[in-house]
């Protein structure tokens, strides 16, 4: 072994070989110091005096832009950082260096950190970091005994997304069970936990929060699994578990800032279980003013309801509200729908060929009308009237399932889209489907005369006869042929024969006239 004080050598060449190689143990050498030997080669840079040793490499720039190797003597004063110089040895850049410091390998071997002669890190060629683990198969995986593997203290200094530990998952395609961080515990007693957060002041010991990005599913901020297709399945357990042993404070928080209608404090599927609250077999959940809820016998009832059996029975006088509490003098049943759609009354038989109807009555007169299944299958739909008491029931209309409309006596199946039996079809009113249209000078001319109802069409139907005897009106026979046309928005009655008039000597000729709307 060669030992060589390095200042010496670069003194006895500092003259002679200014600017060329030098070689110690070979002929041609390749660096500005080149050192070959057959054994161990050693190059030493030694003090015994009260001062450091160091080895600086540096290029071209700042009087400080170098690498240096130190070693600090035992007793020297001062720190680097926070750290006492004290024998210390260190591998370090200069103050103004540019650039980084890179630490690493350039094949695919490992890189080895040991303290005590032990290995305690490594880096694995495929970049997984190992600690107190020698074959790390994620990129970072810590072993420890009878302590933390990971152990973080945040500060928050007034920023509100400060976390000891952050873990983020982005999964761009469907990944069952990605997590940022994921908690596992395989201990056989009852104390293991996969993730254990502990707060001690105004914060959470384990927070979670998810936003997804694609289509909606079952993305959790904290997601607990007693039991699972990663973890196998046992007996008993908790997905999530908390415990509270403070005076006010709470296991678990939900909280619905959204306030949407689709968005929950809590959501479950499937049953839940409150116990140590007072349950026992019969008992409801209820709550005092301040919600906190408990399991207590049923109150005794107070309500006018009368229940026996199925059946349930209110004998007072008042009135009966839905959605509302405000009544006029007239009314016992009023619904309101305040929430939108449609507002609706169902009465429903489950039972087939069974009516289901309403009926209206007072003293003196019964009406019923609803869904007659009895023996019909067609499913009408029948209104009919009673006098009271012990009056006959008459038939006012059918309307069937296909829609067709039956007025009059009974008619179980009308055949047409109205069907009117024992009777006739009168109209009343200013505005007349049939009606009396007389000539007048003012509406007639010649042969013609226009008749004057209201919203006329060329598709109207007018059909007309002649009134032999108007009411009021001295009566005229028309002999002659008579037709309609429609003109300039105006139905028109004329007479075949021209030389008729429709008005003459003061008398005008009178028509039967009904109008059918197309």
């Amino acid at each position: 072994m060669k030992k060589i004080n390095l200042l010496i050598v670069l003194s006895l060449f500092k003259t002679v070989v200014f600017a060329q190689n030098v070689g110690i143990g070979t002929l041609t050498p390749l660096t500005n110091l080149h050192v070959n030997s057959t054994g161990s080669s050693v190059i030493r840079n030694e003090t015994t005096g009260g001062s450091e040793s160091s080895l600086e490499l540096k290029t071209a720039g700042s009087v400080f832009d170098f690498l240096e190797l130190r070693k600090w003597r035992v007793g020297a004063g001062g720190f680097l950082g926070a750290i006492p110089l004290n024998g210390l040895s260190q591998i370090t850049t200069g103050s103004f260096t540019t650039g980084g410091l890179v630490l690493g390998t350039k094949p695919a071997y490992p890189l080895y950190f040991t303290t005590d002669n032990i290995e305690r890190m490594r880096i694995a060629a495929d970049g997984n970091v190992g600690i107190n683990t020698v074959n790390s198969a994620h990129a970072l995986q810590v072993t420890a005994n009878n302590k933390y593997g990971i152990y973080s203290t945040a500060t928050a200094n007034g920023i509100d997304t400060i976390a000891g530990v952050y873990g983020l998952a982005l999964s761009p395609t469907p990944v069952p069970y990605s997590a940022g961080v994921r908690g596992e515990c395989n201990s056989s007693d009852f104390n293991g936990i996969g993730v254990l957060g502990v707060h001690k002041g105004a914060g959470w010991g384990v927070a979670g929060f998810v936003k997804e990005l694609g289509i909606a599913g079952y993305g959790a901020g904290v997601y607990g699994a007693a039991g699972s297709s990663l973890s196998g399945t046992g007996n008993g357990g908790f997905g999530i578990y908390g415990t509270n042993n403070n005076v006010g404070g709470s296991a678990g928080y939900f909280d619905d800032n959204n306030g949407s209608p689709t968005s929950y404090a809590l959501k479950t599927e499937g049953k839940l279980k409150f116990n140590g609250i007072g349950e026992a077999a019969g008992k409801v959940l209820t709550s005092d003013v301040n919600g906190n809820a408990s399991w207590a016998n049923l109150p005794t009832s107070t309500s006018t309801w009368t229940v026996s059996g199925n059946n349930i029975s209110n004998s007072n006088t008042g009135a009966v509200g839905i959605g509302t509490n405000v009544f006029d003098s007239q009314t016992q049943l009023q619904i309101l729908n305040s929430l939108g759609g449609e507002t609706n009354v169902i009465l429903e038989s489950t039972v087939n060929n069974k009516n289901v109807v309403y009926t209206l009555r007072n003293p003196t007169h019964e009406w019923k009308y609803g869904l007659n299944t009895g023996n019909f299958s067609d499913g009408r739909f029948n209104m009919y009237h009673t006098s009271l008491p012990g009056g006959t029931i008459l038939p006012i209309f059918t309307i069937s399932s296909t829609g067709n409309f039956g007025i009059g006596s009974f008619i179980a199946a009308p055949t047409e889209r109205l069907e009117i039996k024992d009777g006739f079809i009168k109209v009343s009113g200013t505005n007349k489907t049939a009606f009396v249209h007389t000539a007048t000078a003012a509406n007639s001319s010649g042969h013609i005369t226009n008749l004057s109802y209201a919203n006329q069409d060329a598709t109207d139907m007018v059909f007309i006869t002649h009134n032999y005897n108007p009411s009021g009106a001295a009566s005229q026979y028309l002999n002659v042929p008579t037709g309609v046309y429609f003109n300039a928005g105006i139905w028109r009655i004329y007479n075949e024969d021209v030389t008729t008039p429709m008005f003459t000597g003061g008398i005008g000729k009178s028509f039967n006239v009904m109008v059918i709307k197309q």
